[in-house]
Formats: C-alpha cells, sequence, structure tokens
C-alpha cells in the first residue's frame, strides 16, 4: 500500500505541477488581454472629443503617445506579476516538501522493516542457540549425577579397601588406592570445568534475553510510528485528491477563458499592427523636427557669434570714446595752465608798460628846459611813443575782452561738451540694456560719433581759448582774423625808431612767437592717431567738472565691479548663475521649485525662503500658504526693506499676472545678493 501511496503522489505531485504553469500562463494571457481591451476602448473613445467632433492629427498623437506609455506601464506591471507567480510557484515547490518527506518517511519504515526482519532472524538463532545450550546444560547434569555415582561408587570402594588395607594387603590397597585418587582429581577437575560452562551458557542466555526484549520494544515503536505516518499520508492524499478536483475545474474555466482570450488577441494584434504604423508615422514626425532643431540651433549658435562680436565692437567704441573724452580734459588741464601762464606774462607785460610810462613821463619833464632842436626831436619822439602806448592800449583791451570771452565760452562749451557726452553714454547703456547691444550699437553709435566730433570741435575751441591770442589750429586762425583792423595796421605801420620802443616791440614779439611755438607743439601733438598722456598728472575730468553726477556717469559704471560677476567663475551668463544661486538657497524649503525668474516667483514663496535663509525671524516660512499671494509678497518685501534693500517692485502686478517680467524679478534678486553676499 505504502508503494501504491507514493506512486500516486508522485503522478499527482507532477499533474499539479502542469496545471500551474498552465495556470500562469493563462493567467497572464488573460491580463494581457484585458489590458489590451480596455486600450482599445481608450482609442475608440479617444477618437472623437467631448462635442463629438474628430480629433486633430496632433492630438491623436498625443494620445498615441499616452496610449504607447500606459502600454509600457501594462507590461511593467505584468512583469510584476509575473514576479509574484513565480514567488507562488515556489510556494507551491516548498507545500511539496512534505509529500517529500512522506518519501523519505516511507524509505525509513521499509528500513525498519528489513531491520525487524534481521532482529528476528538473530532471535531465532538466539533461541536455537538457547535450545542447544539447554540441552547441553541437561546432558552435563546428567553427566555430573553420573559422575557423582561414580563418586560415591568409588568412595565406597575406597572405604572398603580402606577396610581391606587395615585387615592386611596393604601393597595393594596403595597402589590402588594412589589410581583411585588420581581418577578423583580427574573427575573433580571435569566436574568444574562443567560448573563453569554452565554458568556462562545461563550468564549468556539471560544477555540474549535482555536483547530480545529490546528489540521487542523497538520493534513496537517503529510499528506505531509508521501506523501515523500512513493516516498522515491517507489524509494528505484526501487533501491532495480534492485539490485536484478543484484544478480540474479550474482548468476547465480557464480553457474556456483561453479561447475566448484567443479570439480577442488576434483583434488586439490587428489593433497592435495598426498603432505601429501610426507609431513609424510618428517616429518619422519626430525625426523631421529633430533635424530642424538641429538647424535651428545652427542659426541660433551663429547669431550668437554675431551677437558677440557685436559686444565686442560697441566695447572697443566705449573704451576708444573714453580715452577721446580723457584726451579731451588732459588738452583742457594744458589749455588751462596756457592761460594762465599768458595771463601772468600779460601782467608783467602791463607792468613793465606802466614803468616804461613813468620813465617817459620822467623824461618829458626833463627834456622840456633843453634846446629848440632837441624839443623837436622830443617831440617827434612823444608821437612815436604815443602812437605805441595807443597800439599796446588797444592791444591790451583786445586781448582782455576776448580772453575773459574765451574763458566764459571755454567753461561753458567744456562743462557742456562733457556733460552731454556723459549723459549721452549713459542714455546709451540705457538703451543697449533694454533693446539689447544689436540694436544699442546700431542706434547710438551715430549719437556717439556726433558726440565724438563734437568733443573734437571743443578740444580745438578749448586749445583755441586758452592759448592767449596765440592761433595755431584753423578755428583760431578764423579767431585771429576777426581782430580789429586799425589794430593790424596800426601795429603794422608803426616803425619806432628808438632804442626803447624796438627793445620793447622785439619784447612783445619774442613772447608771442614763444606762446606761437608751444601752441604749435600743442596742436602737433593733438593732431596725431595715437594720443599718450603728459607727464605731469592731469586731473580726470570726472572728478573735476562733474563732481555731483560723478556716481551716474560711465566710467564709474565701467570701473565698478558687478556684483554677479563672482558667481560666473567657470563661463556662462549671469542669469544662469543667478538662477543657480537662487535654487541652493531655497533648497531644503517646500513647495518651492525655481526654473526662472518669471513664473517661479508669482506666489511670492521664492522670495520668503530667500529672506528667510538670511532673516529667519523676519519672515515666518513655516505659516506661509502659496494662496495667499499678497502676505507672501508683503513679508518678503517688508524684510529686505528692514535691511535697506528698496523694493523695486509692485505687488499688485505680480498677483495679477501669472508670468510677472523675469528683467524686474531678476534685477530685485541682484539687489539681494548683492546686499548679503557681496
Amino acid at each position: 500500500q505504502l508503494v501504491d501511496l507514493h506512486l500516486e503522489n508522485e503522478r499527482m505531485a507532477d499533474e499539479k505541477a502542469v496545471l500551474l504553469e498552465s495556470l500562469c500562463s493563462q493567467t497572464e494571457k488573460l491580463e494581457e488581454c484585458r489590458t489590451l481591451i480596455t486600450q482599445l476602448k481608450q482609442l475608440l473613445f479617444q477618437q472623437h472629443n467631448q462635442e463629438g467632433l474628430p480629433l486633430s492629427p496632433s492630438e491623436r498623437e498625443c494620445n498615441l503617445v499616452d496610449l504607447l506609455k500606459k502600454a509600457q506601464e501594462a507590461h511593467d506591471v505584468l512583469l510584476m506579476k509575473q514576479e509574484e507567480l513565480s514567488s507562488a510557484l515556489q510556494a507551491a515547490k516548498n507545500d511539496c516538501g512534505p509529500h517529500t518527506d512522506l518519501l523519505l518517511l516511507r524509505d525509513r519504515v521499509r528500513l525498519l522493516e528489513s531491520t525487524i526482519e534481521s532482529i528476528n532472524a538473530d532471535k531465532r538463532l538466539l533461541e536455537s542457540q538457547l535450545n542447544e545450550c539447554q540441552e547441553q546444560l541437561s546432558a552435563n547434569q546428567i553427566e555430573v549425577s553420573q559422575l557423582k555415582l561414580q563418586l560415591e561408587n568409588e568412595q565406597q570402594k575406597v572405604s572398603e579397601l580402606e577396610k581391606e588395607r587395615e585387615a592386611g594387603a596393604t601393597s595393594e590397597l596403595n597402589a590402588l588406592l594412589q589410581e583411585t585418587r588420581k581418577d578423583k582429581e580427574k573427575v573433580e577437575e571435569r566436574a568444574v570445568r562443567l560448573q563453569e560452562q554452565l554458568a556462562l551458557s545461563q550468564r549468556e542466555v539471560t544477555r540474549y534475553k535482555d536483547q530480545l526484549q529490546q528489540l521487542q520494544e523497538e520493534n513496537m515503536v517503529a510499528k506505531n510510528n509508521a501506523h501515523k505516518e500512513i493516516t498522515d499520508m491517507e489524509y494528505r492524499l484526501q487533501q491532495i485528491t480534492t485539490e485536484k478536483e478543484l484544478l480540474s475545474k479550474e482548468m476547465e474555466t480557464l480553457q474556456d477563458a483561453l479561447q475566448q482570450t484567443k479570439l480577442t488577441s488576434q483583434h488586439h494584434l490587428e489593433d497592435k499592427r495598426h498603432l505601429k504604423s501610426t507609431v513609424g508615422e510618428l517616429q518619422k514626425a519626430v525625426n523631421e523636427t529633430a533635424s530642424q532643431l538641429t538647424q535651428t540651433q545652427k542659426e541660433l549658435e551663429e547669431l550668437k557669434k554675431k551677437h558677440k562680436e557685436e559686444i565686442e565692437e560697441w566695447n572697443r567704441f566705449q573704451t576708444d570714446l573714453l580715452t577721446t573724452v580723457r584726451v579731451a580734459n588732459d588738452f583742457s588741464n594744458e589749455a588751462q595752465q596756457d592761460v594762465e601762464r599768458l595771463t601772468n606774462e600779460n601782467k608783467q607785460l602791463s607792468e613793465k608798460n606802466a614803468s616804461l610810462e613813468a620813465e617817459i613821463k620822467s623824461l618829458r619833464i626833463k627834456s622840456e628846459p633843453q634846446s629848440p632842436t632837441f624839443s623837436k626831436t622830443n617831440l617827434k619822439f612823444n608821437a612815436d611813443v604815443n602812437v605805441i602806448s595807443n597800439v599796446e592800449k588797444d592791444l591790451n583791451n583786445t586781448t582782455r575782452r576776448q580772453l575773459s570771452s574765451t574763458k566764459r565760452a571755454d567753461r561753458g562749451a567744456n562743462q557742456l561738451s562733457v556733460r552731454s557726452l556723459i549723459e549721452s553714454i549713459e542714455n546709451a547703456t540705457k538703451h543697449a540694456k533694454g533693446q539689447g547691444p544689436s540694436s544699442s550699437c546700431s542706434s547710438s553709435s551715430s549719437s556717439l560719433n556726433s558726440i565724438a566730433s563734437e568733443t573734437r570741435l571743443n578740444t580745438n575751441t578749448i586749445l583755441m581759448n586758452n592759448s592767449n591770442d596765440v592761433y595755431i589750429t584753423p578755428s583760431i586762425r578764423s579767431s585771429a582774423d576777426s581782430l580789429p583792423k586799425d589794430v593790424k595796421t596800426a601795429s603794422q605801420s608803426t616803425r619806432p625808431s628808438k632804442k626803447t620802443t624796438n627793445e620793447n616791440l622785439n619784447h612783445i614779439a619774442i613772447n608771442n612767437g614763444t606762446l606761437s611755438g608751444e601752441q604749435h607743439s600743442l596742436s602737433n601733438r593733438g593732431d596725431g592717431d595715437s594720443l599718450k598722456p603728459l607727464p605731469a598728472h592731469p586731473v580726470s575730468i570726472l572728478s573735476s567738472k562733474l563732481d555731483p553726477i560723478r556716481r551716474n556717469s560711465y566710467g564709474d559704471i565701467v570701473e565698478k565691479k558687478d556684483p554677479l560677476s563672482s558667481l560666473v567663475k567657470g563661463g556662462g551668463s549671469k542669469r544662469n548663475a543667478l538662477l543657480k544661486w537662487c535654487q541652493n538657497k531655497t533648497l531644503g524649503y517646500k513647495g518651492i521649485d525655481i526654473t526662472n525668474f518669471s513664473s517661479s516667483w508669482n506666489d511670492g514663496l521664492a522670495f520668503c525662503a530667500i529672506m528667510h535663509s538670511y532673516l529667519p525671524n523676519m519672515v515666518p516660512y513655516d505659516e506661509l500658504d502659496s494662496r495667499d499671494k499678497r502676505r507672501n509678497f508683503t513679508l518678503a518685501f517688508q524684510a529686505a526693506e528692514s535691511v535697506g534693500i528698496t523694493t523695486t517692485l509692485n505687488i499688485n502686478d505680480l498677483i495679477s499676472q501669472e508670468r510677472p517680467d523675469w528683467q524686474s524679478i531678476m534685477t530685485y534678486v541682484t539687489q539681494i545678493y548683492k546686499h548679503f553676499e557681496t
């Protein structure tokens, strides 16, 4: 019976494994068919929108992409189910473990039966040996009794012989006595041996009896265990039969479902082919868009290169313009120095003129009592001196008037030209920031060129006005032609004959010649292309002339360090660097995802997070809500104003707009970075 049960159990285990495999495959196919059915239903429903109109190709493509994603998710779900089924199969194998234990128990029962049989054979041998020992013992007892009888007989004979010896036959009796004694000793030795053998046989019999009892007890225990195991196996066999019946029923239902799923799978395969064709078309369209994207990227790179070149040209133009302004400043300083020197020389000449007039008066007083010939010559000399003095006075008056007028015009023109130049540079830079460098370069280059030409003219006029009637440049020559003709004719027509007047005129001519030579050297310096600064230390035009508006000048903006330059260390744009800084500052805060400077800031939480990282007492970040935008903005702006950061944003505009102006937000964030980080 155990062998039959073992064979039937093995057969049922094989059938169970086959049924489990078929069940797993059928369930997988069923799940695939269900997912395909749901997807096809969605396709049928999504061919038309809610209003019943057919969808556009782009919407269909989107739906197909969604379906592909869902199919991938379904595939992942099926893989998970496969893993679950494999685990269930492993569990079933573990359940089959008791059956293997049952087989092992059967083998053990067989071994126990064989041991029982061997023990029974040993028992039989021991019983046969015991019977033989008992027979031998009985034979030995009989022999002992016989020997006892012989011993008694011999003792009787010995007693008789002793009596006979006593009677007289001593010699023969002694010999017989000795023989009998020897026989007696032999008999006693044999009796001792037989007793020892009897004791040994009795011991072996008792030992065999004990072994027999132990073997009987073990046999009873083995029989009881085998009986229990047989009952357990019968119970398990009943359970397996019931499970087999249930599995057969499930197999029938699964076969029916399999036939239905095969029919549906054929339909799904056809739909899948159609979907594959549509996916191929979509892939082609994606490839075309990718090629267009590469072309646009190439065009964008070319535009960036052009943009960089324009920016470099713009920067060069600004540097050249600043050098021209500085050179003009140097020229104006030199011209002012020349004017001061000429005024000093003019004072010296006027003092000399006054001393000469005093000498002339003294000579007139002394020359009155002399002869009439001497009076005639004196009169002629006085007339000449009067003419020279009149000419000198006219020259002094004209030069003073012209100096005063040129100084006023020079100061006004210098201040106006430099101020207009700086204001135009600032306007150009602001315009460039607002519209981009490409448009600003083209629009402001013409204005700055005109400003540069005006500055060149102004430097020429500065040289003219500060040179004290020494005219080298064309504008100075034209102004020299505007002197009164009577002065020129008077100065040309007067030819004094006396020694004093000749010396005075030669001194004036020498001074004028030196001045004209100096101005000629200055003009030659100004005409060169590469202008070098003078060895003297000229005061900057921005510090000496425009001290009140120094902070607004372009020169200070150029020299001032950009607060975002520390962020841009390894290259890249300042906007991306500032955006990365904001992301790092708001890294641990919930509900914040900064990807730009527009829509990521429309709820105010980003501002609150940045201010909370610096001023945690001013901003209660844990109490904030993204829906209460006004409160968020007001808290952030109040915290910034408490440390001196001016608010440049309008809360109403930020609340009303979904995507605020990114430039204004970036400038405000730059102020925060500049205040706390630089």
